[in-house]
């Protein structure tokens, strides 16, 4: 099913593993070092995260994909841009979906809000964010936006797990979204 320009499931899941595991280790020893703290996040589970959780969830998830289906200029770039992941995403079941943005969910947000953010703000912490998610400049624009949207959400929580929650359920929304895409059952 997938030529030789396309990315192996396996290699995604094993990277992703990686990538989240590195994050972490570099975020908590760099809390040892600056704050002389293993985790030193507000992390709470309550009623609250979860009506939180939703409806921070649907905010971004609607925003997005109004973008997606209003915004012709910056969309089919970053489609062509991902081609490569197309038969992996084909590939990958909604546990696998679920494993993947997970990671980056948690890994991303303790790094970016937990870590960056507390230390040199909401703003250089949303721009980094986009930076380091650079595909084209409208989803540098779009990232570094959903970067604010997370660290203001943080802030008004007071409670990483919000962060994280959201920026999981955003990315199976978009993983979903480019399966269905690349499935040619959507147009742009």
């Amino acid at each position: 099913m997938s030529n030789h320009n396309s990315i192996s499931k396996k290699w995604v899941l094993k990277y992703t593993t990686l990538y989240a595991v590195g994050i972490l280790c570099v975020t908590f020893l760099l809390n040892l070092k600056i704050a002389s703290r293993f985790f030193p996040y507000p992390a709470r589970l309550d009623l609250h995260l979860a009506v939180f959780t939703i409806t921070g969830s649907t905010v971004l998830i609607a925003v997005v994909f109004i973008l997606i289906k209003k915004e012709k200029f910056f969309l089919p770039q970053i489609i062509n841009k991902l081609a490569v992941l197309k038969d992996t995403l084909h590939e990958l079941n909604q546990l696998e979906i679920i494993y993947v943005s997970a990671l980056a969910g948690i890994s991303e947000e303790i790094f970016f809000r937990g870590l960056l953010q507390g230390f040199s703000g909401i703003i250089i912490a949303s721009v980094v964010f986009g930076v380091l998610h650079f595909l084209t400049f409208g989803y540098f624009l779009l990232t570094t936006m959903v970067g604010f949207y997370l660290g203001f959400i943080y802030i008004y929580s007071e409670n990483i797990n919000l962060p994280i929650l959201v920026h999981t359920f955003y990315n199976i929304f978009a993983f979903n979204m480019l399966k269905h895409i690349y499935s040619e059952k959507f147009r742009i």
